[in-house]
């Protein structure tokens, strides 16, 4: 048995659960959360083609730190599994999704928080190929 023959540990949580989930994301989230099955698809895996992924919850688009304190409290207290996910550009399968998870993609933290020639501090969703622009 391979790791993409191995069935999931984490089983898909129920209906009336996986709405009360959505439902306490979106109100304290707003429009951060998704649960379009298309889009949340689109974030299910990285680049790599060879690693197996689940298929998530629920994604959020976090837009600021207080959005991923908020995301990982409600995680925390529903015991739901969160997979972070920056640009996507990764080739090893560290990004993909558990089944049941909530995917948080930080691809929209992506400001250069500060230049210095001893210390450069980004937002986890700054990719390598962007160019750097000071905020």
């Amino acid at each position: 048995m391979t790791a993409l023959d191995t069935p999931s540990c984490l089983s898909r949580p129920t209906a009336p659960r996986t709405e009360l989930v959505i439902d306490g994301l979106r109100a304290g989230l707003g429009a951060a959360v998704v649960d379009d099955p298309d889009i949340v698809a689109a974030y299910r895996r990285d680049q790599s083609q060879l690693t197996p992924c689940g298929n998530p919850l629920v994604l959020v688009r976090a837009r600021s730190v207080d959005d991923v304190i908020a995301t990982m409290k409600t995680a925390h207290a529903q015991r739901i599994p969160v997979v972070t996910r920056g640009a996507g550009t990764g080739l090893s399968g560290g990004a993909n999704a558990l089944d049941g998870c909530i995917v948080l993609s930080t691809e929209r933290l992506n400001r250069i928080v500060h230049i210095d020639v001893d210390a450069r501090l980004v937002d986890p969703g700054l990719t390598d190929g962007r160019p750097p622009s000071a905020g």
